[in-house]
């Protein structure tokens, strides 16, 4: 995948993909959306386009598809600035400017509403950027310097575009979210705060505040800001998976799986989910849940070390001995720390 290489003009002969997911109701579902581009292996991009829209933590990721593929072309995807979706639309121009009009004028007129480009990209020879003008030009640019690791570039591009629309949440909780990234806390809430101050109902805004607090241990302030995002976007898994957690170190185990099922309801595929929860049930001691979970994260990954060795001293207290260190020996033969993260992590 070439995402790392956004910000140049590809190779010649690459190609890209698109693939949507929607339900036709986005304020209850959502929009899932990926893409791959400048991709050598241009057989690869449909691939790797729709499992990057079923990453997405909405439910209309189960009707990911590919919609599109492309070469020597620029594509665009944008939805409005409120959480309760009205308005999502993509499209595929010559530049990136005119993928980015298209888009934009799509989604404002199903919108009825403002809207801002989520994600843009350029294939093969073009042209992804001129110089930007504008707010979106310069988070669209800030965007693909967080997809080459340029954390200090990003920062710079999303603060000027805030100069230049400083009303526009998106750029506060871009730059927000490099804060976090890179330690520096403060900055990011100060962030979140102001994109909550242009929009209250902006949920990515509340999420990504609610890490922060949850990293310093403000619980409190964690679980109100992660109650508020699953008040605007009922299908985010991962603010139900994140409350888990909260309650995992408060020691409340019912109230950890609890929070894991709520996000497997809204995500089935959701590997955090499962993962949670299966500490959980085997603190519990119920080894039969743990072990439908551990079977759930590992059909996915199954060399995931630290899966496999819980799985096979969950098969060990079930009395598959065989199977257990089965497990075990494969999970050692992977990462041989995995006992000590096994001990780790089932004493925290």
């Amino acid at each position: 995948m070439a995402l790392a290489a956004a910000a140049g003009i590809g190779p010649a002969g690459a190609g890209g993909a698109i693939a949507v997911g929607q339900t036709g109701d986005l304020a209850r579902d959502g929009y899932a959306f990926g893409a791959d581009y400048d991709n050598i292996h241009p057989e690869e991009a449909s691939g790797l386009a729709l499992a990057s829209c079923r990453a997405r933590t909405v439910p209309a990721n189960a009707k990911c598809a590919v919609v599109k593929t492309f070469n020597d072309q620029c594509f665009a995807f944008a939805m409005d600035s409120k959480t309760a979706l009205h308005g999502a639309a993509w499209a595929l121009a010559l530049t990136r400017e005119a993928a980015t009009a298209q888009a934009l004028s799509q989604c404002r007129a199903t919108a009825g509403r403002e809207c801002f480009v989520d994600l843009t990209g350029c294939d093969g020879q073009a042209n992804f950027f001129a110089a930007p003008t504008d707010a979106a030009g310069f988070r669209d640019r800030g965007l693909a310097d967080v997809m080459s690791y340029k954390a200090q570039a990003a920062i710079d591009d999303f603060t000027q575009a805030i100069k230049l629309a400083p009303k526009d949440p998106a750029s506060y909780v871009y730059r927000g979210e490099i804060y976090n990234l890179t330690d520096k806390p403060d900055q990011a809430l100060s962030d979140f705060n102001a994109a909550i101050a242009a929009d209250p109902d902006y949920a990515s805004a509340y999420f990504n505040r609610g890490a922060v607090y949850m990293e310093k241990k403000q619980y409190d302030l964690a679980v109100a800001d992660y109650t508020k995002t699953l008040a605007l976007r009922p299908g985010m898994a991962l603010a139900y998976v994140n409350l888990g957690i909260i309650h995992k170190a408060k020691g409340d185990i019912d109230g950890a799986i609890a929070d894991a099922s709520s996000a497997l309801r809204a995500d089935p595929n959701s590997m955090p989910a499962h993962v949670l929860r299966a500490v959980m049930y085997a603190r519990k001691g119920n080894y039969d849940a743990a072990l439908a979970d551990y079977n759930a994260v590992l059909t996915q990954d199954p060399k995931d070390a630290g899966m496999l060795y819980a799985r096979g001293m969950a098969k060990l207290k079930l009395g598959d001995l065989s199977g257990g260190n089965a497990d075990i020996s494969a999970a050692l033969a992977v990462r041989p720390e995995a006992a000590a993260d096994y001990v780790k992590a089932t004493t925290q």
